[in-house]
């Protein structure tokens, strides 16, 4: 992750549909992957959660000692140790896609058995119709709505909103087309 995103995202306010998901959570332990310039993470720590923050940057080794219960982790998403059945929420906003499909399934699949029954799973997902997907970024993950529910089997969907847009990037001056999913789940008892 640049520099430059990290300066414009530093004092960004935490994802709304993360927001959302603590409301559905039984338990204190989180998952931040792709955690960036901390701003979910210290959300979650300020809501009582005990937080891993997992970032290929490492950055968030000195962004984490300003708050309590982050613990940094400098890694790619498909070099983490995914705990069993350990963690009451997994968050994950706009990060997951920057893998390649075949790190995408293992990574999801790892996500996933990492949650507790009952965890939430609260993410972003990019669509095929994405700019990006159009510009073939074979270093990334596009899904039909298909692929996306059938990633989701064994898990309650308590929220699933599709939304295409063109809006501005953060970093760039110019215009997008975004296709992104928007996802909270709950693992059901085994």
């Amino acid at each position: 992750m640049s520099n430059t995103y990290f300066k414009l995202m530093e004092n960004a306010k935490p994802n709304p549909l993360l927001e959302e998901a603590i409301i559905f959570c039984n338990g204190p332990r989180a998952l931040d992957l792709g955690a960036g310039p901390l701003n979910d993470a210290r959300f979650l720590s300020e809501k009582g959660f005990s937080v891993i923050a997992v970032d290929k940057s490492d950055n968030i080794i000195e962004l984490a000692k300003a708050t309590k219960n982050i613990v940094p982790v400098v890694c790619l998403f498909n070099e983490y140790d995914f705990p069993t059945h350990y963690f009451d929420l997994i968050n994950s906003q706009w990060s997951l896609p920057f893998n390649d499909p075949l790190s995408f399934r293992r990574v999801f699949k790892s996500m996933k058995a990492s949650l507790k029954s009952d965890g939430i799973l609260c993410i972003t997902l990019y669509g095929t119709r994405d700019d990006w997907a159009q510009m073939k970024q074979a270093s990334m993950t596009f899904l039909t709505r298909k692929d996306v529910n059938d990633l989701l089997s064994g898990m309650e969907i308590i929220k699933f909103q599709e939304k295409e847009e063109d809006i501005q990037r953060l970093d760039k001056k110019e215009m997008k087309h975004w296709h992104v999913f928007y996802i909270l789940a709950r693992m059901l008892k085994a």
